[in-house]
């Protein structure tokens, strides 16, 4: 269960927002967590990196440095639904303060979803005397964002009603898809952010060292 408290509306906004109890209620009942997570074996055959139980090949050295001391990894896809984006919409017409606000707000809550999510994997690999790397999603370094379409059709992201755009964009718009890298030798030395083509763009600025 990921929720957004008061204190979080409050430091988005910079100071104490009159109506944060509000706003924060309506965050909390309009957010719908799905997930889906798959497991798949890896395959290296020279520089090419493969899954090896389904038809799909990894393309760019970003990905590849990040997965290459990697036996298998996960393929996951976490949103939080479309009411969220609506709530967005509809303070958009009305309060431009209170949309700014939820958009940061839910910004805050995918991300706190996929962390827990991680940390699922995280615990359950651990059993297995396995480590883990950092989430790495398409668009992050020289990873294709085209991958995105069939990386969405691999992990049937139809089921939580999610889909892309001509542009390449998910809907609902607070959704992720990412890979976690598996092995024994624990995290690798890539760098998501580093590496990310829109880092100097990036509005989240949520990525610390906790992954």
């Amino acid at each position: 269960m990921v929720e957004i408290s008061v204190s979080e509306i409050n430091q988005i906004y910079g100071k104490e927002f009159e109506f944060a109890d509000k706003l924060q209620n309506e965050i909390n009942i309009n957010i719908q967590p799905l997930k889906i997570i798959q497991k798949h074996k890896l395959s290296f055959d020279g520089n090419k990196l493969k899954l090896s139980d389904i038809d799909f090949e990894f393309y760019g050295n970003s990905i590849k440095k990040h997965l290459k001391n990697c036996d298998h990894c996960y393929m996951m896809i976490a949103t939080l639904g479309f009411n969220i984006d609506k709530l967005i919409d509809k303070y958009q017409i009305s309060d431009m303060t209170s949309s700014y606000i939820a958009d940061k707000a839910a910004n805050i809550l995918i991300e706190k979803y996929c962390d827990q999510i991680t940390q699922e994997i995280r615990e359950s690999e651990k059993i297995n005397g396995f480590e883990i790397t950092t989430r790495f999603s398409p668009g992050y370094g020289d990873f294709p964002l085209e991958t995105q379409k069939e990386f969405l059709k691999i992990i049937n992201a139809e089921k939580l009603g999610v889909y892309l755009t001509d542009g390449y964009l998910m809907k609902p718009f607070k959704t992720v898809t990412a890979v976690i890298g598996v092995g024994n030798i624990g995290k690798t030395d890539s760098d998501r952010c580093g590496n990310c083509k829109n880092r100097n763009n990036c509005e989240r600025q949520v990525c610390d060292d906790k992954y």
